[in-house]
């Protein structure tokens, strides 16, 4: 929870950033449970074409995981993301190559 004063004048510019930055993180987690609620109500009711994002996510996030250990990445979730197409294409290949032989 974030913190606040009684007396805004006690507090620094430092105190009233990281505030609303505190603020903002729990706003936007929030609006992802809402949607995520959204998302589930209407993949009930037949209103939802597919399956609802957090599901995809997860599977992705399943298969990216499955692939780090298969082609022996060392990976964080940020470098993973910053990859080229090209190079995660080369490296699929290979082990594709490897594992026929």
């Amino acid at each position: 929870m974030c913190q606040s004063s009684m007396y805004p004048n006690d507090r620094t510019n430092e105190e009233l950033i990281e505030n609303e930055k505190c603020r903002e993180k729990e706003f936007i987690s929030e609006l992802k449970q809402k949607l995520d609620e959204l998302e589930h109500y209407a993949a009930a009711s037949g209103s939802l074409e597919g399956v609802p994002t957090s599901v995809t996510m997860e599977k992705q996030r399943v298969l990216i995981d499955q692939l780090r250990t298969k082609l022996d990445l060392q990976l964080d979730d940020a470098s993973v993301s910053k990859l080229s197409f090209v190079f995660i294409s080369k490296k699929l290949n290979c082990f594709y190559l490897f594992n026929l032989i």
